[in-house]
């Protein structure tokens, strides 16, 4: 899951989209990343990678509901 654009909450979550392409490019300069990580962004929008807009965004599908049903890997299923 990677996070578009962070504004301050990029600041706090330590902008989690320039450290997935940095990841992506270990060797990239530094202020190549943001470039790179548009680039990115358009390539992997269609594959199974989810990909948010804002932290905003995030907050608001999913800071009041229900959104995974976890289930102990000790469960039987049943």
């Amino acid at each position: 899951m990677t996070v578009q654009r962070g504004g301050l909450w990029g600041l706090l979550f330590l902008n989690n989209h320039l450290h997935a392409a940095h990841h992506e490019r270990p060797g990239l300069s530094w202020y190549r990343l943001p470039a790179f990580q548009r680039r990115r962004a358009t390539r992997t929008s269609n594959a199974a990678e989810p990909s948010y807009r804002s932290y905003g965004e995030i907050a608001r599908r999913f800071a009041f509901r229900r959104h995974h049903i976890l289930v102990h890997p000790g469960a039987r299923a049943e």
